[in-house]
């Protein structure tokens, strides 16, 4: 998917986003394998990009409750790197 979003301010000038993001599973043994990047740059005002990408594997226990592991890394142009963990249990209803 690709996106472009552009905002005016009341004052001087403009800026706007490029995004592109996409993503894929793949069966893997019992469960799924998840893996999406996303990569934005702005110009304007604030000049930067941004890129974002993860992988996870989530595992069905019954036909209503899965079970799901990812790992979230992000990066912003001059900022550290962020990294998220995440492990949860889900019910459908």
């Amino acid at each position: 998917m690709y996106t472009v979003h552009e905002n005016d301010f009341d004052g001087p000038g403009t800026f706007h986003f490029n995004t592109g993001q996409g993503g894929m599973t793949v069966p893997v043994g019992p469960g799924t394998v998840m893996a999406p990047y996303a990569y934005s740059r702005s110009k304007g005002g604030l000049d930067q990009t941004h890129k974002s990408w993860a992988v996870g594997y989530d595992y069905s226990l019954s036909k209503r409750t899965d079970v799901y592991a990812a790992y979230l890394n992000d990066k912003y142009t001059s900022v550290l790197t962020g990294d998220t963990f995440g492990v949860s249990i889900r019910v459908k209803l």
